[in-house]
């Protein structure tokens, strides 16, 4: 009677019958029918536990599509391209002076992007298509981006993607690839050595006529 009772509670707590139900299963188990009834209490016991475990979401990605790492961009204009996955870009109601002071407005794979070039000041970005840099100054540029959640806290873990690129003055040309350290010496090098030899073989050879 004992275990036929502690199974009715069993499954009234797991929601999947009521109290009458189970006062029923326990008259029944004390007829000893209560080996039949067990395997259909199992079943539903792993249904609960199926059906109440919470799907883990998908872990967002970004990344920054352009400019690429070391890129060399002419002009003063730098547009910035990226591509996010599993997470939804929407418009902060947060002030960017109460960072990370509204967890409760926070939601699973929601945010916005911070974008930051050099020691500029902060791009909060609420849409999901390009942003442009005007006025770059020319040389060396440092260009991060970030998903954040709803208040501008940094996702867990955080999220950030940097590069960095070079600009130079409208009409100079860009040129295709960087061609490797030391690539075109290399002929000049080989040229170089074997011409050393051979001076020197040559000296050589006068010393031992003149002995």
């Amino acid at each position: 009677m004992e275990q036929a009772f502690l199974l009715g509670v069993l499954c009234v707590l797991c929601g999947k019958i009521s109290a009458v139900q189970s006062i029923d299963i326990a008259k029944q188990a004390t007829k000893g029918e209560g080996m039949r009834i067990l395997p259909m209490v199992s079943l539903l016991i792993a249904l609960v536990f199926v059906t109440a475990s919470p799907v883990a979401a998908a872990s967002p990605e970004l990344s920054i599509t352009a400019p690429v790492n070391k890129a060399i961009i002419t002009g003063t204009d730098v547009t910035v391209t990226f591509d996010t996955k599993d997470f939804t870009i929407v418009p902060s109601t947060v002030p960017l002076a109460e960072y990370g002071k509204r967890p409760d407005l926070n939601k699973p794979n929601e945010g916005h992007l911070h974008i930051t070039l050099d020691l500029n000041p902060l791009v909060v970005w609420d849409q999901n298509k390009p942003y442009s840099f005007s006025n770059v100054a020319t040389g060396q540029h440092q260009l991060t981006v970030e998903l954040t959640n709803n208040d501008h806290s940094s996702l867990t873990p955080p999220l950030v993607r940097t590069v960095s690129f070079n600009t130079a003055p409208a009409g100079t040309a860009e040129p295709a690839a960087m061609p490797a350290t030391g690539a075109d010496s290399t002929p000049i090098a080989w040229a170089v050595g074997i011409g050393m030899i051979l001076l020197m073989s040559g000296l050589g050879l006068r010393t031992l006529k003149r002995k």
